[in-house]
């Protein structure tokens, strides 16, 4: 089950982060949230899992809008568990960002969430984690 910021359209919902299809066309098939303070997107994975990566492919276009992203994954329901790693960025549109903690993590909620001080998007369109 995941929860999101909301998006700015329909075909820029959330579900399209975990279909397993990574699009190249910018119009469709990319997450991007409304802008937001501190936009987020999270995943309950359904049981406790060791993760030891996870690769998040950014929005292709001019500007993949990714940058200071924290991703958080632990044991509480409320999202406030500890930094699994982060990215600072700017990415370059349509690459692959690897977040990989210096040892696996244990978890079961995990949270994907944008730090830039001002208002501001996140956009993603696919989401890799590697148990």
């Amino acid at each position: 089950m995941t929860t999101a910021s909301p998006p700015i359209s329909i075909y820029r919902d959330s579900q399209y982060l975990t279909n397993g299809f990574i699009c190249l066309n910018v119009d469709y098939f990319c997450y991007i949230s409304q802008i937001d303070q501190f936009p987020y997107w999270r995943a309950d994975l359904g049981d406790f899992r060791r993760v030891t990566l996870i690769t998040i492919n950014t929005r292709p276009g001019q500007e993949s809008q990714f940058e200071m992203i924290e991703i958080s994954l632990g044991n509480s329901s409320e999202y406030n568990n500890p930094l699994f790693a982060s990215f600072t960025g700017p990415a370059t549109p349509s690459s692959n960002v690897d977040f990989q903690p210096e040892n696996p993590v244990t978890g079961r909620y995990l949270q994907v969430q944008s730090r830039v001080p001002e208002l501001t998007i996140i956009a993603m369109c696919d989401i890799q984690i590697f148990t």
